[in-house]
């Protein structure tokens, strides 16, 4: 009833009357030609829809032993382009910094850059907290998610199974998923666990498509080039 229109309706109920040869002017006292169910006109809304202008970007950072501080320097510079990119499209951008060895956390900005821990990683164990907070904080038909993680390429190959599995949910989700893979080194520490993997670059390509997307870093100058890389199947 908020949206009767009122004098829709009151034409509706006179174009009745007429066609029914009801006079008001002859009518016999008391005598009331009354509105009809029919006669009822609504105003009907269409739904408008508008572009989502909030994006979340997660940034996932390996930081195991083999993970060096020339490393994250590499990582943030992309992260850095990645982030003023995403930022200059959408209204509101949230952070979402994450990183992991064996295990993952949530973190500071200052801390994500800086953070460092011995011994191997379980990757999948970032992308798992990733799709809990997605879950919890920013669901996708509110948000535009973005995820970018940076490693050099080591995992357990134990855990590369479950690396893909969950990957494949959160490209469900995400408008990008970029890997990026900074000058993984064959001969560094991690290599030398047991059971280690390498690269996870190596194990993306054949699932490489218009959302997930993969680059390579091994200095300075290829900055640039993974973050063109990356973005260039989405734009």
């Amino acid at each position: 009833m908020p949206r009767l229109d009122r004098k829709k309706s009151a034409i509706s109920r006179i174009k009745r009357m007429k066609a029914s040869g009801f006079n008001p002017d002859e009518a016999k006292d008391g005598e009331t030609f009354p509105f009809h169910e029919d006669d009822l006109r609504f105003r009907h809304y269409k739904k408008k829809e508008e572009p989502c202008t909030n994006a979340v970007i997660f940034f996932l950072m390996d930081v195991s032993g083999s993970m060096s501080q020339d490393k994250k320097f590499l990582a943030r510079s992309f992260c850095f382009l990645m982030y003023q990119f995403i930022r200059s499209k959408y209204e509101s951008v949230e952070l979402v910094f994450i990183t992991h060895d064996m295990q993952a956390r949530e973190v500071e900005e200052k801390e994500f850059f800086t953070q460092y821990t011995s011994g191997g990683t379980i990757v999948s164990t970032a992308l798992e907290l990733t799709q809990e907070i997605i879950d919890k904080r920013f669901h996708p038909s509110s948000w535009n998610i973005y995820l970018f993680q940076c490693s050099d390429g080591d995992n357990f190959a134990s855990d590369n199974i479950k690396y893909l599995e969950a990957i494949t949910r959160l490209k469900t989700y995400c408008q990008l998923i970029g890997y990026c893979e900074i000058d993984p080194d064959r001969s560094n520490i991690a290599a030398s666990y047991e059971g280690m993997s390498t690269t996870l670059f190596d194990l993306l390509v054949p699932f490489r498509d218009r959302k997930l997307q993969t680059a390579y870093i091994s200095r300075k100058e290829d900055v640039w080039k993974a973050f063109k890389t990356i973005l260039g199947s989405s734009e």
